[in-house]
């Protein structure tokens, strides 16, 4: 198993899960898209600072700095911006569950309108039930999932 990228993945979904109790916190006392601009200047800093520190050179052309524009004010402004000024008036929780399901919104949406499908999983998934108490099967992993089962443990299995 690469722990690494374990720790990462827990990284990122405390990250990702923490930054909307935050904002919601903040939008209470200052405008959304000023703590939305804060907020992407200091972490569009620091990802740049990282990037150049590693060696990593912006060289774009004109179309895909306008591409870069684009997406961008897309992911900030709207989709970021509009979740922060929700944020002023809905929990964080509620907030949550709706940017989590914003991905199937998308490929409804996509298929309502543009005809498009998903591809079929396939043998691209395998889809392995296990107990708790067992060890981990071997191999790689992209996902591992438990839905409601460690309560069912008794304390000395959650240990």
């Amino acid at each position: 198993m690469d722990w690494r990228a374990v720790a990462l993945g827990l990284f990122f979904v405390a990250a990702w899960s923490s930054a909307f109790t935050s904002s919601r916190i903040v939008v209470a006392d200052a405008p959304a898209f000023l703590a939305l601009c804060v907020r992407f200047l200091f972490s569009g800093g620091i990802a740049l600072a990282i990037g150049w520190a590693m060696g990593q050179r912006i060289n774009l052309s004109r179309r895909q700095w306008v591409g870069v524009a684009v997406f961008g004010l897309c992911q900030n402004a709207l989709y970021l911006g509009l979740n922060f000024e929700a944020l002023r008036s809905v929990e964080a929780s509620l907030a949550v569950v709706v940017a989590s399901l914003l991905p199937l919104i998308v490929a409804g949406l996509g298929r309502l309108f543009l005809g498009e499908r998903l591809a079929p999983l396939g043998d691209r998934v395998e889809t392995v039930v296990a107990d708790l108490r067992d060890p981990l099967p071997a191999g790689p992993f992209d996902v591992v999932a438990s839905a409601l089962a460690i309560h069912h443990l008794d304390d000395a299995g959650k240990a």
